[in-house]
């Protein structure tokens, strides 16, 4: 197991661009995903050197963009009855599609910037935005910057992270460390999303 999650760190470290890429794509859509691990872990990574921070918060934020427009354009497509139907089988609130409503009459672009940090949330409103009216450049200048904001944050953490982290490496047995590490936080993040699921049960 431990080889394998070294195996698995070095592929992530040598295709780390373009897995970024398709992670935030992937987890932007609303699929459990473990994509903030990730970019924490790619953080971690620009901290060595390896890859430029930058560049892993502009790729980042880029694939949270394209994932976002998934719900964009079902919002322009069917709009409200597809929210409702996702309100049903997700087991929210009847009025999940008015809060939803309501962020976006009360803060405009802003509500997509925030609603990035709620994925349930996050999906409502962008779909919301499609079918409100909204001019498509300010749901757009809203999306860049929710997803600047978003990226930047999880990076920046684990590039915060990353000097602590190459230090306990570079200790005797430091890096068979890094495997159970990451298969702890794999670990947590499969509870939280079983928890979730039985919540809704």
């Amino acid at each position: 197991m431990t080889d394998l999650l070294e195996a698995l760190w070095t592929f992530f470290a040598r295709h780390a661009y373009v897995v970024v890429l398709l992670v935030t794509t992937i987890d932007a859509t609303g699929t459990p995903f473990p994509g903030r691990v990730l970019l924490i872990a790619a953080g971690a990574l620009a901290a060595s050197g390896d890859v430029s921070v930058v560049a892993m918060i502009l790729i980042a934020a880029g694939g949270a963009v394209i994932g976002d427009h998934v719900w964009y354009l079902i919002g322009r497509w069917r709009g409200e009855r597809i929210l409702a139907f996702c309100c049903r089988i997700t087991r929210r609130s009847d009025d999940c599609l008015e809060r939803a409503k309501a962020l976006l009459r009360r803060f405009g672009p802003f509500a997509i910037v925030i609603a990035r940090f709620f994925t349930t949330l996050r999906i409502f409103v962008t779909a919301m935005a499609a079918g409100s009216g909204m001019p498509y450049y300010q749901y757009l200048l809203g999306e860049i910057a929710g997803a600047l904001v978003w990226a930047s944050l999880f990076v920046l953490l684990g590039y915060g992270a990353g000097g602590w982290l190459h230090a306990l490496l570079g200790q005797p047995g430091g890096a068979s460390l890094l495997p159970i590490a990451l298969a702890g936080a794999a670990g947590v993040l499969t509870l939280a999303v079983v928890y979730r699921l039985f919540k809704r049960a």
